[in-house]
C-alpha cells in the first residue's frame, strides 16, 4: 500500500497510509490533519483510479505543489514525486524507512545494489577463535563499564565511544526499540550530529532480518529529492553493520562507515563482539527502568484504592461494554462524576488488551500546574537540568496505555500537540524540535461537557474527535 513520508527534517519518521485515498486540511474531517495554518480546511486530496493514483488540489486558497509546481486541478502520481502542501512535504511511496531520535534521523534506503562488489558477510555470532588477544581488553573494558552502571545512557555512551575509538567510525548509528514493547527502531545514536545518516536496505536487512554481519563496499551520501526524482550519492567509505539481538524476537543493529580505513573479517568480528554486549545491556537497562515505574505504579494505585460506584447492574453492563472496547485500540472517553472510578476502568481497559504486557501511565491535568502540564506530557529536551533529557508520559506509554483524567484542562496549545501524537504517533518534547515515535492508546476523562466546551471554543472539534471514538459513562 503506497505511503506519504513526510521528507523534513522536524518531521522524519511520519508516514500515512494512503488505502483508496486521503484528504488533507485542517478539518476535523480531514484523514490526514494538517496543523499549518496555511493549509486550507480541505485542501487537496489523493485518490486511487484505474491505472494509479491522483493527486487533485480542492481550490486550495496557497495552493498545492507537484514537484515544484502549482497544481492547477489534478495530476498523476508516481513514486518519488514531492507535495507541498503550505510547511509540510511529503513524497509519495519512497522506497524508503527512518529511525528518529535524539541526535537526528537515520534512513534506510532502497531501490539500491543488493549485492555490489566487495560485500563480505559473516555470522551474527562472534568467532572467538578468530578474535585477536589485543581486542579482548577494549571488550572486556566496554563489559565492566556497563556492567556498573546499567542505565540506558551509560550504555549509548559506552558504545558510542567503543565505535568511535576502536572503528575510526566517521558515522555510527545504533538502532534499537525505544521501549521493550515498541515496533518501530529509534535512533539512539546517529553521529557525527547534524548528518543525517543513509543505510542500505539490504545490508540493514542483512542484519535486522537475517541475523547477519557484513562489510559494505560503499557508504551511501547525499540523498535528495528533486522534482520527483531521487538523487543519490556513494562515497568510498567502507561500511560494517552487525545485528543487535534480545530475547522474544527483538532486533536492532550498530552501523560505522570509516573514511579512513577499509574494514576487514577481523573488524567485522570484533563488532560481533561488541553487539552481543550491547544488545543484552539495553534489554536489562529497559527492565530495570520498567520495574522501578512498575513498583511506583502499584504504590499509587494501592494508595488510591481501586473501586467502582454506583448501581451494581449498570456497573455490570459497563463492565460488559468495556471488555468487548479493550480488544481493540480505540480511544475511549469516561464521562461521569467524579469519584466514580475512572482510573480504575481505565487500567482494566489496559489490563485486558493486547497491550497490557505494556506500561499503564496516568496523569491528572487537574492537579498539575498548568506551566508543568506540557512538560509532563510530552518531556523536557536535555539541557542544564538534565543531561539526558526528561521523557514524557507519552513516551513511557509506548507500547501501552495512557490515562489522561480530566484532559478538560489541556490548553488549546497543549491540545495541538497531544493531537499530533495521536494522529503521527510521534512526540516532541518541549524545547525540541526532533520527533520520538511512540505507540500507545490513549484512554481520556472528564467531569465537564468536552462537546459544550467545542461549541465556546475552548476545546479542538478535532481532538475531540478523536478521543471520543467509544464514550463510556460512569454511573
Amino acid at each position: 500500500m503506497p505511503v506519504l513520508f513526510a521528507f523534513r527534517e522536524d518531521r522524519f519518521g511520519f508516514r500515512f497510509e494512503v488505502g483508496e485515498g486521503v484528504l488533507l486540511g485542517r478539518s476535523p474531517e480531514c484523514d490526514l490533519i494538517l496543523f499549518d495554518r496555511a493549509t486550507s480546511r480541505k485542501h487537496a486530496r489523493i485518490l486511487k483510479s484505474d491505472d494509479g493514483y491522483i493527486l487533485e488540489d480542492l481550490g486550495s486558497t496557497n495552493g498545492t505543489q507537484h514537484n515544484g509546481q502549482r497544481l492547477v486541478g489534478s495530476t498523476p502520481l508516481k513514486r518519488n514525486d514531492e507535495i507541498r502542501v503550505g510547511q509540510e512535504v511529503f513524497l509519495f511511496d519512497p522506497d524508503l524507512d527512518v529511525a528518529v531520535g535524539r541526535e537526528g534521523a537515520v534512513l534506510i534506503v532502497g531501490e539500491v545494489d543488493e549485492s555490489p562488489e566487495g560485500v563480505v558477510t559473516a555470522s551474527g555470532e562472534i568467532d572467538l577463535a578468530s578474535l585477536d588477544r589485543p581486542a579482548l581488553a577494549p571488550l572486556f573494558q566496554v563489559a565492566l563499564a556497563m556492567a556498573n552502571r546499567p542505565s540506558k545512557g551509560r550504555v549509548l555512551k559506552q558504545a558510542a565511544y567503543a565505535l568511535t575509538r576502536i572503528f575510526g567510525a566517521t558515522g555510527l548509528a545504533l538502532l534499537w526499540p525505544e521501549s521493550l514493547y515498541a515496533e518501530r527502531l529509534t535512533a539512539f545514536l546517529s553521529r557525527p550530529e547534524g548528518r543525517r545518516l543513509s543505510i542500505p536496505r539490504p545490508l540493514a536487512n542483512l542484519a535486522l532480518k537475517d541475523g547477519k554481519a557484513a562489510i559494505w563496499p560503499h557508504a551511501l551520501d547525499q540523498l535528495n529529492f528533486v522534482n520527483g526524482s531521487r538523487q543519490l550519492e556513494q562515497t568510498d567509505s567502507s561500511a560494517m553493520v552487525a545485528p543487535l539481538k534480545a530475547q522474544e524476537g527483538r532486533v536492532g543493529l550498530l552501523y560505522v562507515e570509516s573514511t579512513e580505513r577499509r574494514y576487514t573479517s577481523k573488524d567485522l568480528n570484533f563488532l560481533v563482539g561488541l553487539a552481543g554486549l550491547v544488545g543484552p545491556a539495553l534489554v536489562n537497562a529497559s527492565l530495570i527502568a520498567q520495574l522501578e515505574n512498575r513498583l511506583a505504579d502499584e504504590e499509587q494505585e494501592l494508595s488510591s484504592g481501586g473501586s467502582f460506584m454506583g448501581n451494581e447492574n449498570a456497573i455490570r453492563a459497563l463492565l460488559g461494554t468495556a471488555s468487548q472496547v479493550a480488544l481493540t485500540d480505540t480511544r475511549v472517553l469516561l464521562t461521569g462524576e467524579v469519584g466514580t472510578g475512572k482510573e480504575v476502568l481505565a487500567r482494566r481497559l489496559h489490563s485486558l488488551s493486547h497491550r497490557k504486557r505494556g506500561p499503564f501511565v496516568a496523569i491528572n491535568c487537574s492537579t498539575v500546574p498548568s506551566g508543568q502540564l506540557e512538560s509532563a506530557l510530552f518531556g523536557q529536551e536535555a539541557g542544564a537540568m538534565s543531561e539526558d533529557g526528561v521523557p514524557g508520559l507519552l513516551e513511557k506509554a509506548d507500547g501501552g496505555t495512557i490515562f489522561i483524567r480530566h484532559v478538560d484542562h489541556l490548553s488549546l496549545a497543549a491540545q495541538v500537540e497531544l493531537l499530533r501524537a495521536i494522529e503521527e504517533g510521534l512526540v516532541y518534547r518541549v524545547g525540541s524540535s526532533l520527533p520520538r515515535p511512540s505507540n500507545f492508546r490513549v484512554v481520556t476523562s472528564s467531569s465537564r461537557d468536552l462537546w459544550f466546551m467545542v461549541q465556546e471554543g475552548e476545546f479542538r472539534e478535532d481532538l475531540f474527535m478523536r478521543l471520543s471514538e467509544v464514550t463510556l459513562e460512569m454511573p
